[in-house]
């Protein structure tokens, strides 16, 4: 019983990290969700928790930490070295937080809550203040100091997932109906997002992700009939909306970030340096968080976890980060060969397109970014369980 209360009231904790993320004064973000929230929902989720036993994802991903630690010892600035294992510790912390209490099947719905609650923090903040009357999307993007524009993006990402799978956590008719909507919307809320962000991920991952689970849970299993239907009503529908669509497409700042050109790009250069930073350092690389000691205008970041790993601590961090989504998408396709349940087909689908995002962006050391993977895997693990129990002997 008691352990219950404390899973329950860790996952406050995290619903008021996910509050005061945005939607608090800057002081008060840091010093509460910080100091308070992280590590209270950590300490009271190790005390409800029995069985430590970690998913084989999540001890690669506590290799890469670990061995990040270890290469602190070699970093050229280790003042700015220390700063990056402080953001490895807070997600530490939260990561282990969704993993241990995705154990708990009952927990995993109200985990999942607690990104939908994020993303409307996310929403209100941009609403109240960056959206205003200056703002032009031919030319901005929607972010600022305290919340980037990339990331709205990607928690746009995660959320998207959160309503395809919700469906599963209820037997009421009305609230799948629901979240289904939802879902049939999220082509038009990533666009509107894709404009005011001016982020190309909307575009090279959060379609196609979109239109990949619209296969799977619409068109893979019926007739040909209706898919040729449902492709005619598709066609129409663009084709009635699309001058309006392009017209704003073409006066927005993402169509201008679309066509520059490759030698432009910022994230060219930044790959092209890390890369170069790495196979010069291939063991240890410069140390955590150090390449933004090379980086243009010391930018902190070289917008890739994949190039960031490689030049901050070398070839085997890098390779440990890859085994992990290696491993998760196999998993993923051997649960689904033993179940046929097609929730292991959309955990894999989000596995192969997170995996590719992570080219695009540094997640790894984002607390909130890192641990919905986490709490993917977690959710996978739980489930897989219990569909083990469901399989007739013969299988």
């Amino acid at each position: 019983m008691i352990n219950k209360i404390f899973s329950y009231i860790a996952i406050l904790f995290l619903l008021l990290f996910a509050l005061f993320s945005f939607n608090f004064s800057e002081t008060i973000s840091q010093q509460t969700a910080l100091y308070i929230c992280v590590p209270g929902a950590f300490v009271l989720t190790f005390f409800a928790t029995k069985n430590y036993k970690p998913s084989t994802c999540f001890k690669f991903l506590m290799a890469v930490y670990v061995w990040e630690c270890i290469t602190y010892l070699s970093a050229e600035d280790q003042s700015v070295a220390l700063d990056e294992l402080k953001r490895l510790l807070a997600c530490f912390m939260l990561a282990f937080s969704f993993f241990y209490l995705g154990k708990k099947k009952e927990l995993v719905p109200w985990l999942y809550l607690v990104y939908i609650v994020y993303y409307l923090g996310i929403v209100y903040y941009a609403n109240t203040s960056i959206l205003n009357e200056e703002f032009d999307y031919t030319e901005d993007r929607l972010g600022d100091r305290i919340l980037n524009a990339n990331l709205i993006a990607y928690v746009t990402f995660f959320v998207t997932f959160v309503i395809y799978v919700f469906p599963n956590f209820s037997t009421r008719e009305w609230l799948k109906r629901f979240f289904r909507i939802l879902f049939i919307l999220s082509p038009a809320w990533s666009f509107v997002v894709g404009i005011l962000t001016g982020s190309r991920q909307v575009l090279v991952i959060q379609f196609p992700f979109i239109a990949l689970l619209l296969y799977l849970r619409y068109f893979r299993h019926t007739r040909v009939f209706t898919q040729i239907v449902s492709l005619i009503v598709v066609v129409v529908f663009v084709a009635v909306v699309w001058d309006k669509v392009d017209s704003i497409y073409e006066q927005s700042n993402l169509n201008t970030r679309m066509e520059m050109e490759l030698e432009e790009d910022a994230r060219i250069i930044h790959y092209q340096r890390a890369v170069k930073i790495g196979l010069d350092n291939p063991i240890t690389g410069v140390g955590p968080g150090n390449y933004k000691l090379y980086a243009p205008n010391r930018i902190s970041f070289s917008h890739s976890s994949y190039s960031e790993l490689f030049a901050n601590n070398g070839f085997p961090g890098l390779l440990l980060f890859l085994l992990m989504f290696y491993y998760f998408c196999k998993q993923q396709w051997r649960r689904y060969r033993k179940t046929h349940d097609e929730l292991f087909l959309y955990f894999l689908v989000f596995g192969l397109f997170f995996t590719i995002d992570n080219a695009f962006y540094v997640m790894h050391t984002a607390p909130w970014l890192i641990s919905f993977f986490i709490l993917v895997d977690s959710h996978s693990a739980t489930y897989y369980k219990i569909s083990r129990y469901k399989l007739k002997p013969n299988e």
